[in-house]
């Protein structure tokens, strides 16, 4: 009897480790995978390779802004409440605690860049 219940008791210890084994994967390991995978795929389809490309300084990039006018196509008025007042709480602004900086911009005048003059 003592026997039977060593061998039992042995396959089922050789069971569990067996399958503890097989669930002992790193999910460090399959993000990086995955990861690396990913950036392979993106380089195939892409053609992104990092050795090719240049650094650029953020200086260079130009933005441009668009100004685009908003039409809201209903009445504001009709969404805001009865009592509603834009400068309620202007009086109770202490205007002392707020410091102004004025921001020199160099401008570019392009205004005679393409204008032929006549007579010069």
């Amino acid at each position: 009897m003592k026997r039977y219940f060593l061998l039992l008791m042995l396959s089922v210890v050789s069971t569990l480790t067996f399958g503890v084994s097989l669930n002992n994967t790193d999910p460090l390991n399959d993000y990086l995978t995955a990861e690396i995978e990913r950036l392979e795929l993106e380089q195939d389809l892409f053609g992104l390779n990092q050795a090719d490309m240049e650094a650029y300084s953020i200086a260079a990039i130009a933005v441009y802004e668009i100004d685009e006018d908003v039409e809201i196509e209903f009445n504001t008025v009709e969404r805001l409440p009865l009592d509603f007042n834009a400068k309620q709480g202007l009086p109770n602004i202490d205007w002392n605690n707020f410091k102004l900086f004025e921001l020199d911009e160099e401008l570019e005048n392009d205004a005679t860049e393409g204008i032929n003059i006549i007579g010069s």
